[in-house]
């Protein structure tokens, strides 16, 4: 079952990995993408909290005819990608 999760000043506790994964020096964490990108952008996270993290990024100005993902992350299970990917469209 996938979980829709507005982000609410941090990532979900499921999206922990993301905190494990290296990164360059000075490259800004998820968490901190998150903050920045919250000001513009309403972030929505999909995940079943085992095998699919997936951030969606709508945009808070009404004129804006666009929504994005920011971060996938999955198995292979391409009925799983396809809930979660109609999920954001319907959001958007």
């Amino acid at each position: 079952m996938l979980h829709c999760l507005p982000y609410a000043g941090q990532l979900p506790a499921s999206f922990e990995a993301l905190y494990q994964l290296p990164r360059t020096s000075g490259e800004p964490t998820a968490a901190e993408l998150c903050a920045q990108l919250a000001p513009e952008f309403d972030i929505i996270f999909y995940t079943d909290h085992r095998t699919l993290r997936l951030a969606g990024l709508f945009p808070k100005d009404p004129a804006a005819d666009t929504a994005y993902f920011g971060f996938w992350e999955t198995t292979d299970d391409p009925a799983l990608n396809l809930q979660a990917f109609r999920l954001l469209r319907a959001e958007a």
